[in-house]
């Protein structure tokens, strides 16, 4: 049916033809030798014609200064190229003066937009010199002759279909869907019968598919496509619609060629008043243009805040695709990739701070994880890993990154932080683990808990030409944490092992990694901590505070703590035991341990001496004085563990008991 009634059309006996004198115009302008003189021979043979060539050339559109009143004059001013498209214009609008208005179909509507269409494309070729402006002029003036045709040989039923189309950009479409053809085949089949230039054949055929045309006349379309979404600008409901489309093709293939919108429809409306005096047509009222661009401004503004709620939406799917791309899908937290990225950036950053700054990993591995797996199946083991995953990303929360490195390896990134901060961050990861057994109730086939332990690794890139990781790259820093896992492994498991640091014999780490409670059960054991460093004082809290019946007071000064000391002795509520950092604000940890000594009610409390370095001269000030030990702070991080179960020790001793009792 689509055939049949494309084949009506073109058989039509009612379709307009080019006149005698169009064919040789067009026959003499194809020969390259051919001169003005040999057209002015044909336009003279016919009156009608001649008059009009002259009206055309002394009308404003050329500006002339005196009035021409011979053919052959106004042919050399106007050039071949404007004569073959006035002759042909001509003979396009005399040949369908049949093509009357009737119902549904406004002839003067249509020769309106033809003629503003053709105004426009003429007035863009010249303002973007892409093409022969006279040439986009003809080609614009034809290219919705389908629409005539279609109109002459089907009359209403075509005319419901072009009515039916509620936008003209849509016209091809909705011919497509309710004919199965459109007016650019019709039109374009037409014009190649009546052997038109190339050039306008494509501009027919291709004006509502320009963005999809690369033919060798690609200008040529996209400017004649250009001058129908003009003329479509300049009168109608959706006059700021056409506008906006004319725009965004616009900003495309002529960049900066809608720089003045106003402009450009005031120049096409001023030309095509004069082209309508040419054709004998009537263009009707000038279009107001101020309502025009005030529609047009405003579409433009929400077409703005439409763009940019498209970008914003698709910024938020990019982060999204991306945040999906460095996420382990079982537990939720950063994957390798995510590690990798983040840690080669991070030590990036600090090689580039000034001071150089210093970063530490934590590796973490499950202990006797295969186990779980072969006892109780993979749900079993993929519970334990994203609750493992869980544990250990909250209790690092902002201070560094967590990410699942792989199977049941985990391993944390913690920027800025140096070894002793690093080591005390991966036993409170450590004791966090062993603390509470993990809730298996819910898999299938697996006890209601399981008792999970982890041993971590710990490796601190120092800064340039300190410590044996001085500036080392990430692979040496990762083997150098993977090392420390293996360390802590073969040093009986659930403890913390520092990469460099001396390891640790099997039975000492089994009494570090125990977990000690109080000698009395329902006694609570107070420990005093005297530290102004508040990362440090909260790790330690943090660990301590993990064994069960512990009870852990900050002091920032030793002054404060000596009066709090006093305080507390007399409310029965002094601590059983205190670790004082030696540097701390007020008096030195070894005055501090001196006046404590002369205090009755609290002689007997056991200090333990914090310092950044334990020198002989130190230690031997805090012995002197009465100290229970002195340790390092990165002795104390590199195996806080047994540290922990001595603190807790000291403080259960009798004389310590009786002192704080």
């Amino acid at each position: 049916m689509s055939n049949a009634l494309f084949e009506k059309v073109l058989a039509s006996p009612s379709l307009p033809s080019l006149p005698a004198v169009a064919v040789e115009v067009l026959r003499v302008t194809r020969d390259p030798q051919a001169k003005l003189i040999d057209i002015a021979r044909i336009v003279q043979n016919d009156p009608g014609l001649s008059a009009k060539i002259l009206k055309t050339v002394n009308s404003s559109l050329y500006g002339l200064k005196e009035r021409c009143t011979r053919i052959d004059r106004a042919l050399g001013f106007m050039g071949m190229n404007a004569v073959k498209s006035i002759v042909l214009g001509i003979s396009l609008v005399d040949g369908t003066k049949g093509v009357k208005s009737e119902a549904g179909f406004d002839a003067n509507q249509f020769w309106k937009k033809t003629i503003y269409g053709a105004a426009a494309a003429r007035h863009l070729a010249q303002i973007t010199a892409s093409c022969d402006p006279d040439e986009a002029f003809t080609a614009g003036l034809f290219q919705d002759i389908g629409i005539l045709a279609s109109v002459i040989a089907l009359r209403d039923e075509y005319i419901k279909v072009f009515n039916a189309a509620s936008d003209p950009a849509l016209l091809a479409d909705t011919e497509t869907e309710q004919l199965g053809f459109d007016h650019t085949q019709v039109g374009g089949e037409l014009s190649s019968r009546w052997s038109l230039p190339g050039q306008y054949i494509d501009c027919i055929r291709h004006h509502h598919s320009a963005h999809a045309y690369n033919g060798a006349y690609a200008d040529m379309v996209r400017i004649v496509t250009l001058g129908g979404f003009l003329a479509d600008s300049c009168g109608g409901h959706l006059a700021s619609k056409q506008l906006s489309r004319f725009r965004l093709s616009a900003d495309k293939w002529f960049p900066g060629l809608l720089d003045n919108p106003e402009a450009l429809l005031n120049a096409t409306i001023a030309a095509a008043k004069e082209l309508a005096k040419l054709f004998e047509k009537s263009v009707g009222a000038a279009p107001d243009t101020e309502a025009i661009m005030a529609e047009f401004q405003e579409r433009s503004f929400e077409h703005q805040m439409a763009m940019q709620q498209e970008a914003d939406k698709l910024r938020q799917s990019n982060e999204a695709l991306a945040a999906e791309n460095y996420t382990d899908p079982l537990t939720r937290i950063g994957n390798r990739r995510k590690f990798d990225t983040e840690t080669a950036q991070a030590i990036t950053a600090a090689d580039e701070a000034s001071p150089r700054g210093e970063l530490s990993l934590l590796f973490v591995d499950a202990d006797r994880f295969k186990s779980v797996n072969d006892t109780y199946g993979h749900p079993a083991g993929d519970a334990v890993l994203i609750e493992l995953a869980r544990r250990i990303s909250t209790e690092v929360g902002q201070a560094g990154l967590a990410c699942r490195f792989g199977g049941e390896e985990f391993a944390v990134l913690l920027r800025g932080c140096d070894g002793t901060a690093a080591a005390m961050m991966g036993e409170r990861v450590r004791a966090c683990v062993a603390a509470t057994p993990f809730d298996t109730s819910h898999v299938q086939g697996a006890p209601a808990e399981l008792k999970v332990t982890i041993s971590v690794g710990v490796a601190t890139r120092q800064f340039a030409g300190q410590g044996p990781l001085a500036g080392a790259s990430i692979e040496s820093l990762l083997k150098a944490a993977d090392e420390a896992v293996y360390a802590a492994k073969q040093g009986g498991r659930n403890c913390v092992r520092v990469a460099g640091a001396d390891r640790r014999a099997p039975a000492a780490d089994a009494v570090a990694a125990s977990v000690v409670a109080p000698a009395t059960p329902g006694r609570v054991v107070r420990v005093m901590v005297v530290e102004d460093d508040p990362l440090a004082a909260a790790l330690l809290r943090a660990c301590l505070q993990r064994q069960p019946g512990i009870e852990v007071v900050i002091v920032e000064s030793s002054d404060e703590a000596l009066n709090r000391i006093t305080q507390d002795s007399a409310a029965k509520r002094a601590p059983h035991i205190v670790l004082c950092d030696q540097h701390t604000d007020g008096m030195p940890g070894h005055e501090f341990v001196r006046n404590l000594r002369n205090n009755p009610a609290a002689s007997s409390i056991p200090v333990i001496i914090t310092t950044a370095k334990a020198t002989n001269e130190i230690t031997r000030l805090a012995t002197e004085a009465g100290a229970r030990a002195v340790v390092s702070k990165s002795e104390l991080a590199r195996d806080l563990s047994r540290w922990v179960v001595r603190i807790i020790t000291e403080a259960a001793t009798p004389s310590a008991t009786r002192a704080a009792a």
